[in-house]
């Protein structure tokens, strides 16, 4: 997070300690949608820290921290102006409506539903997804599985395991997956990698808003890129006001057709 300083400047502490508060999700279901990050427009991932405008001392926390042996509840609703997925437009380039629930038991396993109204497939996406994450040093290293379905076109149904590590640099925060998609019925016969690099760092207060800048870069080939292969990537700016966040994040890649047009998404979620 961000601590004012009295001469007015800033400077960044490792952002370790909100990562783990905010539990794992993200590191196992980042195909989807982001389940611990607020903006979920695409898969930037931006984990919103505490923030303290210039000048300002420190906020004190006003409660205990969960126990790590306690199961934790949180759920997120949102609305994209552009559902985007590995740079291309689940939604027909219209808005989306998204949310879920997400449950973090002891032991670092976690559980969970999201979902996405979309263009195709019957206009509605459901992911399940399952985790176990690791921590060893300041590293987090998960492991999980996601079921995609359409409940309206069961067809279109597949599934994907993925592997992640997370780790902060300095006052960034760093995250690497590897998302594959096994040969199935439903992807033709084909299989699909993914592999996508994501950092955020808190970057201070606007008018008193915490404000995270992200950024990701990915890299897709198989049945789902599309193509042969293809590139994606995005910056995204989230500002938080307490439970509700505002983002902007510009997706592009290189599809080189309609599908590829680059663009600014804008979200509000709201998380409790």
């Amino acid at each position: 997070m961000w601590a004012g300083l009295p001469n007015g400047a800033a400077t960044a502490l490792a952002p370790d300690s909100f990562r783990r508060d905010a539990g794992h999700c993200e590191a196992a279901y980042i195909g989807v949608l982001d389940c611990a990050e607020p903006d979920l427009a695409d898969n930037a991932d931006l984990l919103m820290p505490v923030a303290t405008v210039a000048g300002a001392a420190p906020e004190k926390q006003t409660s205990a921290p969960p126990r790590q042996d306690a199961a934790r509840v949180t759920g997120t609703i949102a609305l994209v102006s552009d559902y985007r997925r590995g740079g291309t437009s689940r939604s027909g380039g219209k808005p989306a409506l998204q949310g879920g629930v997400d449950v973090r038991l002891p032991d670092n396993w976690n559980f969970g539903a999201r979902g996405s109204s979309i263009a195709k497939h019957g206009n509605l996406e459901l992911a399940l997804y399952g985790a176990k994450t690791l921590e060893i040093g300041e590293t987090d290293l998960s492991i999980g599985i996601n079921a995609l379905t359409y409940p309206r076109d069961p067809s279109a149904d597949y599934v994907s395991v993925q592997a992640s590590a997370s780790r902060p640099v300095g006052p960034i925060d760093a995250t690497v997956s590897i998302i594959y998609w096994p040969k199935q019925a439903h992807l033709g016969g084909e299989d699909s990698l993914y592999v996508v690099a994501r950092a955020r760092t808190p970057i201070g207060a606007v008018l008193g808003v915490p404000v995270t800048l992200g950024a990701s870069i990915g890299r897709m080939r198989g049945h789902l890129a599309d193509a042969h292969s293809r590139s994606d990537w995005s910056v995204s700016l989230t500002g938080r006001f307490d439970t509700v966040d505002l983002a902007i994040t510009y997706v592009d890649n290189d599809l080189g057709d309609s599908r590829g047009d680059p663009a600014a998404v804008f979200s509000i979620t709201r998380s409790f």
